[in-house]
């Protein structure tokens, strides 16, 4: 199996994996001990997929999004294990903020799946 369809699947398993921990811990506070540890390796499994998609996007010459990538995928970590240190802002828009990071990170991952397996000079056109 090449890497392509592991890293897409990677982004799209985890990633959905993610968005509903993270949506059981934001609703029951309760469940957050138990159900953290999950969603940081969830996430770590989104972040390392998108890693891979980056670097095989690089060989195949996508442009500019391999970098995008490259820089989302190092945010995430830093901003989920930072998240709860940050007092300046409302708890809720630190929420907000952690969700649309993720929500990005599989964005990214869905875009650089379909423009590396997409063959060079192939265009999608609008219907």
């Amino acid at each position: 199996m090449s890497a392509l369809p592991i890293g897409s699947q990677g982004v799209r398993i985890a990633g959905l994996a993610t968005l509903v921990l993270g949506v059981l811990i934001w609703v029951s506070p309760d469940m957050a001990v138990s159900v953290r540890p999950i969603h940081m390796l969830a996430g770590l499994v989104v972040m390392v997929s998108l890693l891979v998609l980056a670097a095989l996007g690089l060989r195949a010459g996508v442009p500019v999004l391999p970098f995008v990538a490259i820089a989302w995928a190092l945010v995430l970590p830093v901003f989920g294990m930072t998240q709860e240190s940050i007092t300046a802002l409302p708890r809720i828009a630190i929420q907000v903020g952690h969700l649309a990071v993720g929500v990005v990170a599989i964005g990214l991952g869905e875009a650089l799946s379909a423009k590396i397996g997409r063959p060079k000079g192939v265009r999608v056109q609008a219907s």
